[in-house]
């Protein structure tokens, strides 16, 4: 990962699901870009991959021996300095979390592509401390894009 104001980079959406439209307003391509450009990354290559709720619940089962479904999945495929990530997103699920959480499904999904993001940075979320912080740093990025 190389943090430089040359932020390149290609953005890839496969959308494999139909349970769940996309926010509208949205325009996933335009928004990672937005949040690479912020955060002043070079990304080489993600790969975004909207899934429905049965085939996330299978990759989340296979991979991390999770049996339920999930908002996102990243995998960030080289160790190397520019980043090759595969991002698979549930918008089922996210429209579910939106509900739950009470907020719209817009920001919802805005958020989980932060979230993904800071993903194939490094950044984790496996103890209570760091999603705690990952969850703090998620939240501020998307109300410095809101006003930016």
């Amino acid at each position: 990962m190389k943090n430089n104001s040359d932020t390149s980079h290609v953005i890839l959406v496969n959308n494999e699901q139909d349970e769940e439209p996309l926010p509208l307003g949205l325009n996933i391509e335009e928004y990672v870009s937005k949040i690479l450009n912020h955060l002043q990354l070079t990304i080489d290559y993600i790969e975004i991959t909207l899934l429905s709720s049965d085939s996330i619940q299978t990759l989340n089962h296979d991979y991390f021996k999770i049996d339920q479904p999930t908002d996102t999945i990243s995998f960030n495929l080289t160790p190397e300095e520019l980043i090759t990530g595969d991002l698979y997103l549930c918008p089922a699920t996210i429209r579910k979390n939106a509900n739950e959480f009470n907020t719209t499904y817009l920001t919802e999904f805005q958020l989980v592509l932060i979230h993904s993001i800071l993903h194939l940075t490094g950044k984790e979320d496996e103890s209570e401390s760091d999603y705690i912080k990952m969850k703090q740093t998620q939240e501020q990025i998307l109300s410095e894009l809101s006003h930016a």
